[in-house]
């Protein structure tokens, strides 16, 4: 697809310590976090004015309990080629089902609704998600729902791939998993961690309509969310201030250590609005937060209405 043409599959010149991942975002902050129970202190970072960006910070001397080595997150003001990165993910996959109407056998009455192998395939997403992959055996698949005067929506889940397709054989049932995340496996690198978020949060939203509907957007670039409020403009108006959109960092950062990997990334959802989705998550399939954690979205945006269609 053309689309993905365009996206920088390189490293992005990304600093790759064995032990800790160095995060690059926005406003120049060090952020010390607890990974199963040992204490990870970073000290600050001092940045001199007119030096903003991560390779003109001056980090302090890190202290470590228990051993454990650091990983530092050092957010920039403005964007980084991560966020540039990270922006034409979005956009690539946003391509693959952008505009796609629901086929007209999907919105009947359950009892008729069967697949027929010309609907939207949902493993169409690697190839934007290109540092992700199936479990050997496993393949994405949904179902769909639909309501009348309601309207329809997907459910993504996990499918063995000796069994039949989900939907399309009321003889032969598929076998399957709510979640796809136990089989999906990530590379290891932080474009792939991204990916995997885009995945899990954005992995819903094609051929949803009417009630159904469910705004996700992951926001990594001021171009990006600027874009994105111009083209929403018709469905939430003036809910967004414009001289609070350009005041917000909005660079994911992603942190990985030995014992999990750090996630922060703005984050439209309706009916929340915007704001900073957080999460430790562990390295290994389903990537659950980490013991005594768990994720949260903080709202930097308010808007009360943006739920209802």
């Amino acid at each position: 697809m053309s689309e993905t043409s365009n996206i920088n599959k390189s490293e992005m010149g990304a600093v790759r310590p064995s032990t800790a991942g160095v995060l690059v975002g926005s406003s120049s902050v060090a952020i010390g976090w607890r990974y199963g129970g040992s204490a990870v202190r970073t000290a600050a970072v001092v940045c001199l004015l007119g030096s903003v960006f991560a390779f003109g910070c001056e980090s302090a001397e890190v202290e470590i309990a228990d051993g454990h080595s650091d990983a530092e997150m050092v957010r920039d003001v403005g964007e980084s080629e991560f966020a540039t990165y990270c922006q034409d993910i979005v956009d690539a996959f946003h391509a693959l089902y952008k505009g796609l109407g629901v086929p007209g056998h999907l919105e009947v009455k359950t009892a008729l609704r069967w697949k027929t192998g010309e609907e939207f395939d949902p493993n169409e997403f690697f190839l934007v998600l290109d540092r992700l992959k199936m479990e050997a055996g496993w393949t994405l698949d949904y179902f769909y729902g639909y309501e009348v005067d309601v309207g329809g929506a997907p459910k993504l889940v996990a499918r063995t791939t000796q069994s039949s397709v989900c939907q399309s054989d009321p003889e032969r049932p598929c076998v399957w998993e709510e979640n796809v995340l136990h089989h999906v496996q990530v590379d290891g690198t932080r474009e792939g961690w991204f990916q995997l978020m885009v995945l899990r949060l954005m992995g819903d939203q094609f051929y949803r309509t009417w009630h159904h509907y469910e705004g996700k957007e992951i926001l990594p670039s001021q171009a990006g969310l600027t874009a994105w409020v111009e083209e929403q403009s018709d469905w939430y108006g003036d809910a967004f201030d414009g001289t609070a959109l350009a005041a917000i960092p909005v660079t994911p950062l992603i942190g990985i250590s030995e014992e999990g990997v750090r996630v922060e990334m703005v984050y439209f959802s309706t009916p929340s609005g915007i704001g900073r989705w957080i999460a430790d998550l562990s390295l290994v399939p389903p990537y659950a937060p980490l013991p005594g954690t768990q994720s949260r979205f903080e709202t930097l945006l308010e808007c009360s209405w943006c739920g209802i269609p």
